[in-house]
């Protein structure tokens, strides 16, 4: 991630305009953020060009193709895929009142919930299931 790192030090030490929306947000100004955003993603392509065989780039992101074996073998001869996953990285220039640690932790409490739910709902699952046993064992 040579090149990523060089414009992340280059960034640093760069001056930018801040606008403020409305809503009172605080945002570095339009053009800059895109700008930022478009050389950002150029040293992302560059550092992955160096790992990845296939890498391309459009309005997704930075795309990379991973050859996959199964999906190869697996796809019709009449598909117009090529036996790879494709893959699309983007990023987002966020707002300048983001607080890294308090996003991180949302995330993760967010991720817990979703967890949680899934284990409600399989617990549920198994009792409905034992209890339809239950039921049809009884029956016999």
């Amino acid at each position: 991630m040579e090149n990523l790192r060089k414009l992340i030090d280059e960034v640093g030490a760069e001056n930018y305009r801040v606008t403020t929306t409305a809503n009172g947000v605080e945002k570095i100004q339009q053009t800059e953020r895109n700008a930022l955003r478009a050389r950002i993603m150029q040293a992302l392509q560059d550092d992955l060009s160096a790992v990845f065989e296939i890498v391309g780039r459009n309005e997704d992101g930075v795309l990379i193709e991973i050859p996959n074996a199964s999906i190869a073998n697996g796809i019709s001869q009449n598909s117009i895929g090529s036996g790879a996953i494709t893959i699309a990285i983007d990023i987002k220039v966020k707002d300048l009142d983001a607080d890294l640690e308090v996003l991180t932790e949302m995330y993760a409490e967010v991720q817990a919930n979703k967890a949680q739910a899934k284990a409600e709902r399989a617990a549920k699952a198994k009792r409905k299931r034992e209890k339809d046993e239950a039921r049809r064992a009884k029956n016999t």
